[in-house]
């Protein structure tokens, strides 16, 4: 399988427990013989191309991470997706600041999957287990844009899953973290 995982932050240099978490599954895919690509942003001083752990990182030729930064991003990763042969697309950080506009880069992205008949996958944060998960109030309408064109949930608790599963039945998957055993080593 191929798979295109989508992110404005990626690791290095970003770094973040759900990221880490997302590169993990993915150099998980890699070890199995899944071809793997990140297409992400390009920080200063980095190189445009580059192996990761058995990932193909692919940067943005824009550096950097203001508007004009995520807006070159967001045109480089739709001629991408419009050019490259994939089988999955992964969603990850989507290269805006504001809800409103990070779903609708998510759902352009996801209808740029459907159209070319590829599957969409999205990972729920545990950022977002602090707040109701829900589709209705003044955030429901952007989370429901967000992923519509999403064919996967995944989620990694069992109580994000109830929730999610709630709004999207049959769309939603639970895949728990595991501990990681070299954190609890002496």
């Amino acid at each position: 399988m191929r798979i295109v995982f989508l992110s404005f932050h990626y690791w290095p240099p970003d770094f973040g427990g759900e990221l880490l978490h997302s590169i993990e599954r993915l150099q998980a895919l890699a070890e199995r013989g899944h071809s793997v690509i990140a297409l992400t942003r390009r920080p200063q001083d980095s190189s445009r191309k580059e192996e990761h752990a058995g990932i193909s990182v692919m940067r943005c030729p824009v550096s950097g991470r203001g508007i004009l930064a995520r807006a070159a991003y967001l045109l480089w990763t739709v001629k991408a997706l419009l050019c490259m042969s994939f089988d999955t697309l992964h969603l990850g950080a989507m290269p805006a600041c504001r809800k409103p506009t990070r779903a609708m880069a998510a759902w352009l992205y996801g209808a740029i999957a459907r159209a070319r008949r590829v599957r969409t996958v999205s990972v729920v944060a545990l950022a977002e287990e602090a707040e109701v998960w829900r589709v209705q109030g003044k955030d429901g309408p952007i989370k429901k844009l967000h992923y519509c064109n999403v064919d996967r949930i995944v989620t990694v608790s069992p109580v994000l899953f109830k929730a999610v599963d709630q709004w999207w039945p049959g769309k939603s998957v639970l895949i728990p973290y595991g501990v990681r055993d070299d954190l609890l080593r002496p």
